[in-house]
């Protein structure tokens, strides 16, 4: 990786070993004139990748000019692990058309563009500041306590019973396996000024004592810093008021990406989530919408075949549409039509709810909840829902060129 990627000074320790054949032979196309063609992991064809490896290719002058999009890849061996594998065809650029394949469709092309999704050659780098003016997404909580800080259900139940006033310093926990699954888990929250009254409680005050062991045997500074704060989580950016949560791993079988509103004061979101505080039922509206699930299927990471969500990368980079009071008012509306729709579904967790077997026969009005939220947001678009998901790029890439393209020029 050294040898083939130091020489043009940029980073390459985050790509794939695959990625340096990719560029070798990238290399070698543009010197000789010559074709090749790949198997290589679907990883540098998604994510943060792409932005680290296509530039370089096509600074080279070379080009996709046939390929397979994402497939499972196994072979007979005992034990053997499945990969997610695409094929790809490297020639020099030249105005003749290109093969795009997907299972058993075939589309003829002027471009291949390095998603793997049409003719946009257009590359979405991750960035810390957002191309829209919603909310800001960010991690949730990490408590570095061996468990301490956690408690089950039973658990839960356990304390309260035992000491019913203890219950103002516990709050429901959630990450995005409880989101989804339906689980229930809480958390010792304690701000600074209570921790002296929470001490109080015996079962608080030994799970305060093993939090503060464990940091301090921890070879991380991190924990060690934070050993005189045994109540208090190493990383809590929470904000107590509405919240939308968002999992950050997320199965592409679903054919809906679900974000849910919560509430700060009563719930503390985990680590394993991604949150936007003091959220609105705008970006609750969107994060929902068929729109946005095209971009995280598109441009976001993947573990497999599943959705790896990044602030960064798509969520900065959504390209957002100019709306007017009653644009807003109306996505509101759908925001609060579809949330109220799974509340009446209760007790069904989001799992069974979005199970692509059932979800039709069992839990219909969320289809239609889910088509009138997309109804409204893409009328505020284009004026009219768009007819697939080609066209939601097209429109998506269009935006995000013109918005970085202002940017560059600024």
């Amino acid at each position: 990786m050294k040898t083939v990627f130091e020489k043009d000074g940029r980073k390459y320790k985050d790509l794939d070993y695959v990625a340096a054949f990719v560029f070798k032979a990238a290399l070698f196309v543009s010197s000789s004139g010559s074709k090749c063609g790949l198997v290589t992991t679907n990883s540098i064809t998604q994510g943060e990748q792409v932005g680290m490896l296509w530039p370089r290719i096509f600074q080279c002058g070379v080009q996709i000019h046939f390929a397979h999009k994402s497939f499972l890849w196994s072979n007979l061996a005992k034990n053997a692990a499945g990969v997610v594998c695409v094929v790809l065809g490297l020639r020099k650029r030249v105005r003749q058309p290109c093969l795009l394949i997907d299972n058993e469709s075939e589309q003829i092309l002027q471009t291949i563009g390095p998603y793997l999704h049409g003719e946009n050659e257009t590359v979405v780098q991750p960035r810390r500041n957002q191309i829209h003016t919603l909310g800001r997404v960010s991690k949730g909580n990490s408590p570095t306590d061996d468990g301490n800080l956690i408690l089950s259900r039973y658990e839960y139940d356990e304390v309260v019973s035992a000491a019913p006033d203890s219950a103002r310093y516990l709050r429901r926990y959630v990450g995005a396996r409880d989101f989804t699954r339906g689980t229930s888990r809480y958390c010792i929250w304690i701000s600074n000024d209570g921790a002296e009254s929470a001490s109080k409680f015996e079962y608080i005050r030994k799970r305060l004592d093993a939090v503060a062991n464990f940091r301090a045997n921890c070879r991380g500074n991190q924990a060690k810093n934070n050993v005189a704060t045994p109540h208090r989580f190493v990383y809590a950016p929470h904000i107590d008021g509405a919240f939308a949560m968002l999992p950050r791993h997320v199965s592409s079988n679903r054919e809906f990406f679900t974000a849910d509103l919560m509430d700060g004061r009563t719930t503390i979101p985990a680590d394993s989530a991604s949150v936007i505080y003091n959220t609105s039922l705008i970006e609750v509206a969107i994060l929902n919408s068929r729109l946005h699930r095209t971009w995280l299927a598109t441009i976001g990471g993947r573990i497999k075949s599943d959705f790896r969500y990044s602030g960064t990368l798509v969520w900065n980079t959504f390209p957002v549409a100019r709306m007017t009071e009653d644009d807003s008012k109306g996505l509101g509306i759908s925001a609060i039509n579809l949330l109220n729709c799974r509340e009446s579904y209760w007790p069904a967790t989001i799992a069974e709810m979005y199970d692509p077997d059932r979800m039709d026969a069992e839990f219909p009005r969320l289809r239609e909840a889910h088509e009138h939220n997309d109804e409204v947001l893409e009328r505020i678009y284009i004026g009219r829902r768009f007819k697939n998901d080609t066209e939601r790029l097209e429109k998506l890439f269009e935006m995000y060129a013109a918005a970085t393209e202002k940017e560059a020029l600024a």
